[in-house]
């Protein structure tokens, strides 16, 4: 086999890798459940960021979270239109933390979503700090997914495309 199919071969197999995982995701985001979760801006210092943001979710639990401590092996669920979390028999790597919304403690992921701002226009977390929520997909297993950023308007929200 001469270096240019091997080349050719490699990169095949390169984009069936990055397509099959494109796939799991679209799959997951029509099949899944999808729930808008209260956010809040994290800014983590990190230099090479680019046009991401970090988002801290609100997720509504009846576990007793302590605050300062972390309440470990949880499993994320949606129901009635929320993002819920409840004890898991199994060792899972999403775990929960007090945190402060606004004036309230509530239960908030430990690990931040991050979410692609494009190029134009201004970073929505900075005027919306205490108002952002965000659209997620709730996969089997691990962190939601975000799909789109929204704002409370009226008892309802709407998506910032749509402003």
């Amino acid at each position: 086999m001469t270096a240019r199919r091997k080349g050719l071969a490699l990169a095949a197999i390169h984009l069936l890798l990055v397509a099959s995982l494109g796939g799991k995701y679209l799959l997951d985001r029509v099949t899944r459940p999808r729930v808008w979760a209260r956010a809040v801006p994290v800014d983590p210092y990190t230099p090479f960021r680019g046009r991401y943001i970090a988002l801290s979710l609100e997720v509504q639990s009846d576990l007793d979270v302590p605050r300062g401590e972390e309440r470990p092996a949880v499993e994320l669920y949606a129901s009635d239109g929320q993002l819920r979390a409840k004890a898991s028999a199994q060792e899972t790597h999403t775990h929960l933390r007090s945190g402060i919304v606004g004036a309230d403690t509530v239960a908030v992921l430990s690990e931040s979503v991050v979410l692609f701002i494009p190029a134009e226009g201004e970073d929505p977390s900075a005027s919306r700090r205490q108002n952002l929520w965000v659209e997620v997909t709730v996969p089997r297993r691990g962190l939601p997914r975000p799909i789109q950023l929204g704002e409370m308007r009226d008892g309802a929200v709407v998506p910032l495309e749509s402003l």
